[in-house]
């Protein structure tokens, strides 16, 4: 925790680390709100949220027909099936790719790093990523026992403890 001054112009500066650990760039905004008698500082995502009804004909050419909602669905599932087959080593480079994008900040950045050289690494993608997210705490307590061995193998904290059934 670190204090900060108002300024007379009503400005505070949120510290150097804390910008760079939540990956706060110039000109983010923020809802400001209080809560009891704390004022909280919320980030706004970097790009609205959207449907796909809301983003219907965007890359539509004149004279082209637009896509029912229903179709677009498919097509992006049959797409998304295509891409389940892409091989470990391709999906690491994608991930690395997003992760180096000036503009992607996700909340748990770090965490997200870590789960992807564990994923690289063997690990299961869902099971990396909780696990990264679970840093600081004492174990992570699961019944997967490959999740274990493989845990136990690259020495992968917290420690995780396999449950029995």
């Amino acid at each position: 925790m670190e204090t900060v001054k108002l300024s007379t112009k009503g400005q505070l500066v949120i510290p150097k680390e804390m910008r760079k650990e939540h990956h706060l760039a110039v000109g983010t905004e923020f809802v400001v709100s209080f809560v009891g008698k704390e004022i909280h500082l919320t980030p706004l995502p970097m790009f609205p949220r959207t449907t796909v009804a809301g983003t219907a004909g965007l890359l539509a050419k004149r004279g082209q027909k637009g896509v029912s909602e229903e179709k677009t669905r498919t097509r992006i599932g049959k797409a998304l099936k295509a891409r389940d087959l892409a091989t470990r080593a391709e999906v690491v480079q994608a991930l690395h790719m997003l992760l180096g994008l000036p503009n992607f900040k996700p909340k748990a950045f770090e965490a997200i790093c870590y789960a992807v050289t564990w994923y690289e690494e063997g690990l299961n993608f869902g099971d990396a990523l909780h696990l990264a997210l679970s840093a600081g705490d004492d174990a992570f307590a699961t019944f997967d026992k490959a999740l274990g061995k493989v845990a136990a193998q690259n020495g992968i904290a917290p420690q995780v403890k396999v449950l029995g059934r």
